[in-house]
């Protein structure tokens, strides 16, 4: 192939990637904002990878008699862990995680502990693990 050739096919390969790119992003699905301040555009890369244009936070607040509360999408922290202690309703309810990917929350009977990871895999198993047992009993993610 001549070195004319070659750089005609690069230029046509680049140019079909900048098309499918701006295709893709054209027709990935976009959540509208809402006046909470609770959700977050994003784009799809593939089927379960998601791509955040911004850090969204989470949180699960548990009371002892098992009330509870749950938040994600959040843009700030602080909002995400004062709308999960609200939502519990109760005054002796506690933070037990706050997140930015995924948050878990495991039961052993008497204790919940709360524990976060980059995936709801890497959070529920965390959570097991720091309780020694027990079961998830409440978890979210921001994808």
């Amino acid at each position: 192939m001549s070195h004319l050739a070659q750089c005609r096919h690069c230029i046509s390969f680049a140019a079909a990637c900048v098309g499918a790119t701006a295709g893709i992003m054209a027709l990935s699905p976009q959540a509208s904002a809402h006046a909470d301040d609770k959700l977050a555009p994003e784009l799809s890369t593939g089927p379960g990878i998601p791509v955040h244009s911004v850090i969204r936070y989470g949180a699960i607040a548990y009371a002892p008699n098992g009330s509870w509360g749950r938040t994600h999408g959040y843009t700030f922290r602080a909002r995400a862990e004062q709308v999960a202690l609200e939502q519990c309703g109760v005054e002796d309810c506690k933070l037990v995680v706050s997140f930015s990917r995924c948050g878990a929350v495991a039961y052993d009977g008497s204790t919940y502990q709360g524990a976060s990871g980059f995936t709801l895999d890497l959070a529920e198993n965390d959570a097991m693990n720091r309780l020694g047992g027990g079961k998830i009993i409440n978890w979210a993610c921001n994808y």
